[in-house]
C-alpha cells in the first residue's frame, strides 16, 4: 500500500473505523465459515474470534490478526487463517479503488496451542 494512501485512509476517522468494522465482520464471518470452504475431519465449536487491525509504517500497509478459541481437535488453525484471509480481502476490496498497488503479502500460522492465532501483513 502506498503510504500516502495508507495516510488518507488512517486520517478519515469515520471511512476508517466503517472499513475496518467490515473487514472485521468479513474475518469473524470466515472463521465460523472455514469448516464449508476447507475439508475438516472433525467438528469444532468457536468460543472467541479476536480480529486486530493495525497499521504498520514500515512498509506502509496493515496488519490483520486473528485469534480464535474453540473446542476441537482439529480445525481452529483454518478457522483463524479463514479469518484473516477473509479481513484481508475485504480491505483489498474496499480500498483498492485508491490504491491499486495493494498487495496480500504474507499469511501464516503466528501461534499453534489451545487456541489459534493467524497474522498477516499487508502493504
Amino acid at each position: 500500500m502506498e503510504a500516502e494512501s495508507l495516510n488518507s485512509f488512517w486520517e478519515d476517522s469515520d471511512r476508517k473505523e466503517s472499513v475496518l468494522n467490515t473487514a472485521r465482520n468479513a474475518g469473524v464471518l470466515s472463521a465460523k465459515r472455514a469448516g464449508e470452504l476447507i475439508p475438516i475431519p472433525f467438528t469444532y465449536s468457536l468460543s472467541r474470534i479476536a480480529i486486530k487491525i493495525t497499521r504498520l509504517d514500515s512498509p506502509p500497509g496493515m496488519r490483520i490478526e486473528a485469534e480464535v478459541q474453540g473446542e476441537a481437535r482439529a480445525g481452529l488453525e483454518a478457522a483463524a487463517l479463514s479469518a484473516v484471509s477473509g479481513a484481508g480481502i475485504t480491505l483489498l476490496h474496499l480500498l483498492g479503488g485508491a490504491d491499486q498497488g495493494m498487495k496480500i503479502r504474507e499469511i501464516r500460522l503466528a501461534k499453534w496451542s489451545k487456541y489459534q492465532s493467524a497474522g498477516i501483513s499487508q502493504a
